[in-house]
């Protein structure tokens, strides 16, 4: 690792298990902590119940709570968009936790292996984030960002976003898998494989990106302002 090199530690969980003794310990070693919560305990159970086929929505509500008593270990909650839940009870079911990060991730899907759609022909992944960032964008008194909308925001406007999953941006992030293994961070690369092309196609999302991607600059041109001109400019 170069000389220099600011490395900052930060652990995801389900945070059915977090104790005053963890945070202790991630306190000590100054590890971040965000945990993975898809939304209300109806939305959330669809995909995380515990190993005994059990709602986990309440050990990770306790363990969200825990976190917010050390504000400084709490580094946001991470919702994988499931069609089936609506964006915007899951956006405000998550804010009401005082996050300093909502994280959005799409499902992890290849050409091979496509996310579940139930209209091939409608970018409803795109449609599903537009509809959050309509209602974040609707609550000013939310301080929490909304990192993928955020990016959104800066590229077009110039500045580089903060995560490698959009834009061009070189990776800045590792990540350590339960497993011990070691990958790139993001999952932008992922979704662009084919058993036949390799890594040389567009992303299975491409379709829904692009959607989100002219609904928030069409948003920002009715408050006024031309991402275009703002790239131009910073150019």
């Amino acid at each position: 690792m170069p000389s220099g090199t600011q490395v900052r530690y930060e652990l995801q969980t389900n945070g059915t298990l977090l104790s005053d003794a963890w945070l202790d310990l991630f306190e000590r070693y100054e590890v971040a902590v965000g945990v993975s919560l898809d939304g209300p305990p109806r939305a959330n159970d669809r995909h995380r119940l515990s190993h005994a086929g059990r709602s986990s929505a309440a050990s990770a509500v306790r363990g969200i709570e825990l976190l917010r008593s050390r504000p400084q270990l709490f580094a946001g909650l991470l919702a994988v968009v499931d069609l089936a839940n609506d964006p915007a009870e899951v956006h405000d079911y998550l804010a009401a936790f005082a996050p300093p990060v909502i994280d959005f991730g799409l499902p992890h899907a290849t050409h091979d292996d496509p996310p579940h759609r139930g209209d091939p022909s409608v970018p409803e992944y795109g449609l599903w984030m537009s509809k959050v960032y309509d209602t974040w964008l609707a609550q000013p008194e939310h301080r929490h960002s909304v990192r993928m909308l955020e990016d959104i925001v800066a590229l077009s406007s110039g500045v580089r976003g903060s995560v490698e999953t959009l834009g061009l941006a070189p990776p800045t992030s590792v990540v350590i898998e339960s497993d011990g293994s070691i990958e790139g961070g993001g999952g932008y690369l992922p979704h662009r494989f084919s058993a036949a092309d390799g890594y040389r196609n567009p992303s299975v999302y491409c379709a829904d990106l692009e959607y989100l991607i002219r609904h928030v600059q069409g948003s920002l041109r009715q408050h006024g302002w031309d991402p275009y001109a703002q790239a131009t400019s910073s150019s």
